[in-house]
């Protein structure tokens, strides 16, 4: 018995192969990166003054407790400071509002270069923005801020 005729690979069928392997594997690489994308962010943005209208220039340094965002982003405790100058705050953070546990909110502690002046308050970032220091600050919020255990 002979074998059977070997099946010829046409032009065609090589350049779509070509085409079809390369695309699933960027799918298949690329697919995972999708699930672990970037979590949310608001930008929160402001201008400070001191008490006779001059801008300070300083240091935020913002804490947060493990909270879980409305988004379901799983956000670890950690501590960051973001300096400023002139006045100008502009920082991003993952919105809490919402969040669990109930009444999550940013520690953030404004210290001023130019006068020594340290201020605490309690921030509670919204889903969407951007969104001014007025917005965020929360005065009923006591430190410090509730957590996941």
């Amino acid at each position: 018995m002979s074998s059977p005729p070997r099946r010829r690979t046409t032009r065609s069928q090589l350049h779509g192969r070509r085409l079809v392997e390369p695309i699933a594997f960027l799918i298949a690489v690329l697919a995972p990166c999708l699930v672990c994308a970037a979590p949310v962010t608001v930008l929160v943005q402001g201008t400070l003054f001191n008490a006779d209208g001059t801008k300070p220039s300083g240091t935020l340094t913002v804490l947060s407790r493990p909270f879980t965002a409305a988004d379901g982003a799983a956000v670890i405790g950690a501590s960051k400071v973001y300096p400023f100058a002139a006045g100008v705050v502009s920082i991003s953070l993952i919105p809490n509002a919402g969040s669990t546990p109930a009444g999550s909110c940013y520690e953030v502690t404004i210290r001023s270069t130019d006068t020594g002046v340290t201020l605490n308050e309690t921030w509670v970032v919204p889903a969407s923005g951007p969104a001014t220091l007025a917005q965020v600050r929360d005065p009923t919020k006591t430190i410090p801020c509730p957590s996941v255990q």
